[in-house]
């Protein structure tokens, strides 16, 4: 059943969708307490281009360890 009937909602679903929000160096720890090394963090998609400011997008690469 659609939630919409002539324009008005009528029917809504509640759905949980929790997030967590880390800084670059506790998600860093995160990654090396659970095993993961050669970890690089790159800035707007630039290899190895430290973030510098908030508004950059954030890549980490790593690799597990065996």
């Amino acid at each position: 059943m659609n939630g919409w009937h002539q324009g008005q909602l009528v029917v809504a679903e509640l759905e949980s969708f929790p997030l967590r929000w880390y800084g670059i160096k506790g998600f860093k720890m995160i990654l090396q307490q659970i095993d993961f090394d050669n970890i690089i963090i790159s800035a707007d998609y630039k290899h190895n281009n430290y973030p510098a400011n908030a508004t950059e997008i954030i890549t980490f690469e790593a690799t597990a360890r065996k």
